[in-house]
């Protein structure tokens, strides 16, 4: 199994078996067939041909085991491409080799204190910090990103189980969206910290605006911040806005028009372009 990242329409027809967009990349996937060439032969070939064409791409790839089906060689294939690619270890060397990282648990930090600040002041400050001193210590030990992202949304779960007893039905809009593949998607480190921040920051927007009784205040608030930062998308839908707040298109076109006084469109349209 090979994975590479280009947007050469030229070799992906020619070289791709199948691929999807992930974390805003386009990533190819090739399953080899031909066990007269190497697999190392075969991404020579796509190297040479992506110079030919002046392409950038970075691959990775993994040796099929016995009765492995594609989907299992491509979730361990992309499983040590993105360990490799957090921890900064890619080199030729080891592009086939295993990741013997250190076992042990992972330094999941204690919420409670965090947790009772949040619910008395609606302040995610605490929670902030703790949850980047624990990703600070998982990179540094060199956990997978796999078991780093198991870990933040470990820490979101409990939070969602807090504000579910205290803010009932109400809590799960800003989670519903949330998944350990949402973390999975971030890129790089440094896109993985940032997302950690923006869901933190929503809700702590999420906490304030229910604190003064505007529950439909935060839900136009959260879709308005989502339509200027995606309105120049030509394919935006009213469902994908609706998604983004975690309510159904129907409802969401209600609310935004009896708090705004306008419907969803005529603002979109009104946005400039």
């Amino acid at each position: 199994m090979i994975i590479f990242q280009t947007e050469n329409s030229h070799l992906r027809r020619k070289r791709a078996d199948f691929s999807i967009r992930f974390a805003g990349n386009l990533w190819c996937f090739f399953w080899k067939r031909n066990d007269n060439i190497s697999m190392w032969e075969q991404i020579e070939e796509i190297t040479a041909e992506g110079k030919r064409k002046k392409e950038k791409f970075r691959f990775f790839y993994t040796r099929k085991k016995e009765n492995e089906t594609l989907a299992i060689c491509l979730y361990r294939c992309f499983k040590a491409y993105e360990t490799a690619f957090y921890t900064g270890e890619i080199h030729k060397e080891a592009r086939n080799q295993s990741y013997n990282y250190e076992k042990g648990e992972l330094p999941i930090p204690d919420l409670h204190e965090a947790i009772d600040y949040l619910a008395q002041e609606g302040d995610v400050s605490r929670i902030e910090l703790l949850m980047r001193k624990a990703l600070d210590r998982a990179f540094e030990e060199k956990k997978t990103v796999i078991d780093i992202c198991s870990m933040i949304f470990d820490i979101f779960i409990s939070l969602k189980i807090y504000l579910t007893k205290s803010c009932q039905e109400e809590a799960l809009k800003i989670f519903r969206r949330m998944s350990i593949w949402t973390f999975l998607c971030c890129g790089t480190r440094e896109e993985l910290y940032d997302f950690v921040y923006k869901e933190l920051k929503e809700l702590q927007d999420f906490l304030e605006t229910r604190k003064e009784g505007h529950e439909n205040y935060y839900i136009v608030k959260v879709a308005k911040t989502y339509t200027k930062e995606n309105y120049k998308n030509p394919n935006l839908s009213l469902q994908e806005v609706a998604d983004a707040v975690g309510i159904s298109r129907t409802y969401f076109s209600t609310v935004f028009r009896d708090l705004t006084g306008e419907k969803y469109w005529d603002y979109l349209y009104g946005l400039p372009y």
